[in-house]
Formats: structure tokens, sequence, C-alpha cells
């Protein structure tokens, strides 16, 4: 098992590269690689599907479009085939479901009467 946290939140502030190459010399000394996140760390667990076997996303956080990161999560997730599932309360899932439709395995679970960060508890 392997915890990576980001208690700075710099995964969007940093160069994209900098944090693929970190997860990617981490993740490939495992043989099957879960990411899950929650708010920030649900979108950048999107960011980076393309280094794991399974996504689970809480709440993950839209970014406005042509954002750098929203414009990564779009082309990661167009590019690979990894299996998705994003938790979204009320104030999120209009974002999941846009996220799904960009390919067909995205599992999206709404849980109703949940704000922000109240899916995941």
């Amino acid at each position: 098992h392997c915890y990576i946290g980001d208690p700075d939140v710099q995964v969007h502030n940093v160069n994209p590269q900098f944090w693929e190459e970190r997860l990617r010399t981490i993740t490939k000394n495992y043989d099957k690689v879960i990411m899950l996140g929650n708010s920030l760390g649900g979108t950048a667990s999107l960011m980076y599907a393309d280094l794991a076997d399974e996504i689970i996303s809480f709440d993950a956080v839209p970014y406005p479009k042509e954002h750098p990161v929203d414009c990564q999560v779009q082309h990661t997730l167009k590019n690979c085939q990894t299996p998705i599932t994003m938790i979204a309360g009320d104030d999120d899932v209009v974002y999941a479901r846009e996220i799904a439709e960009l390919r067909g395995n995205i599992k999206v679970v709404h849980l109703s009467n949940k704000k922000h960060s109240e899916a995941v508890v």
C-alpha cells in the first residue's frame, strides 16, 4: 500500500509534467494502482487517470474550459480507458456528468441532498 498526499495542494499549481513523472516513478512499483481523491484530489485523480488501473473520484472540482487543468483532464480521459467512478453530491453532479460524456466507461453516482465534500462522508 502507498498513500500519496498533497497537503499544500500544489498538484494544480506545479508543472503537470513534474507530477506525472513523480507519480509514474512511484506507481510503476505496484501491480495494481487505484487512485482515490476528494475535491481537488478527485480532480487530480482524473488528471493522471492513465497511471492507474481504477479511479474513484469524490466531488471533483471543475475548472473553467480552456484552463490547463481542465485541458489535461479532457486529454487524459479521452486517451485512456481506466475505469472511473465519480461520486458526486448535488453541487458537483453536473460536472461529473459532463466528464462521463467524454467516454463510455465512466460511472456517475449521484448522492442527492449532499453538498460538496459530503459525498465522502
